[in-house]
């Protein structure tokens, strides 16, 4: 007769133990594989996507603007669409850059050479040239506020700009006086050399800011959304 020694009791508990110590160290790798997915699948959705949104192309020139400016040189803005909006941002900037021509801040010859039309006025050739600016604390700062295309013809076109002007002077007894005006400007513009240049423009005061019509009886312009301007300096 076989005969088989008795086995040793198990201490009580020591199965619930092990089996619930098992499924917690499952119940772990599940959350650390699946928290591990995420992250990997959150990585490669955004690779995918990053790879398959295409990235716009670098505009061509040094700015880009869809109408111009599309390069700045020697701070001279040039380069402008052959249509009325590119013929608003051309008059917008030729307001800019005759303030930058009378106070050194861009080059009368690459001006001249860039901005003035061939069959341009005495007063048009002297403002796009030459730095009038008076020095010390006399400077005025001039911003366009809206445009208005009058009259478009292709090859030559008539904007208007209305404009404020912001002035500082040196006081009397010291100090600096500050000053504002608003005008309108209408240039009159050619298409010479795939750009648009300045034949002429004139200047008139107003109209200000709450009023329907200046003095001369010119009406405000309408304003131009998203107009965009051009700091040089």
């Amino acid at each position: 007769m076989t005969t088989y020694a008795p086995q040793p009791a198990r201490p009580s508990g020591t199965r619930p133990r092990r089996l619930w110590l098992i499924i917690a160290a499952i119940v772990v790798a599940t959350l650390v594989g699946g928290a591990s997915g995420w992250l990997i699948g959150s990585a490669s959705s955004g690779s995918a996507n990053s790879a398959s949104t295409p990235t716009a192309p670098a505009p061509a020139g040094g700015l880009g603007a869809p109408h111009g400016p599309k390069v700045i040189r020697n701070g001279v803005p040039s380069g402008y669409t052959h249509d009325q909006a590119g013929a608003a941002n051309a008059a917008v900037n030729a307001v800019q850059v005759q303030t930058a021509v009378a106070h050194g801040n861009a080059d009368g010859a690459e001006t001249a050479s860039t901005w003035i039309a061939a069959s341009a006025d005495a007063h048009a050739r002297a403002a796009l040239s030459a730095a009038t600016g008076a020095p010390g604390d006399d400077q005025t700062s001039k911003t366009p506020v809206t445009t208005r295309v009058t009259s478009f013809a292709g090859s030559a076109t008539t904007v208007e700009v209305w404009i404020v002007a912001v002035g500082s002077s040196a006081g009397i007894g010291g100090g600096v006086t500050t000053s504002q005006t608003w005008s309108t400007q209408t240039y009159t513009l050619n298409w010479e050399k795939d750009d648009w240049k300045v034949v002429s423009f004139r200047t008139k005061n107003g109209p200000q800011p709450g009023d329907g019509q200046s003095s001369t009886g010119s009406s405000v312009p309408p304003l131009t959304n998203g107009l965009y301007t051009v700091f040089i300096n």
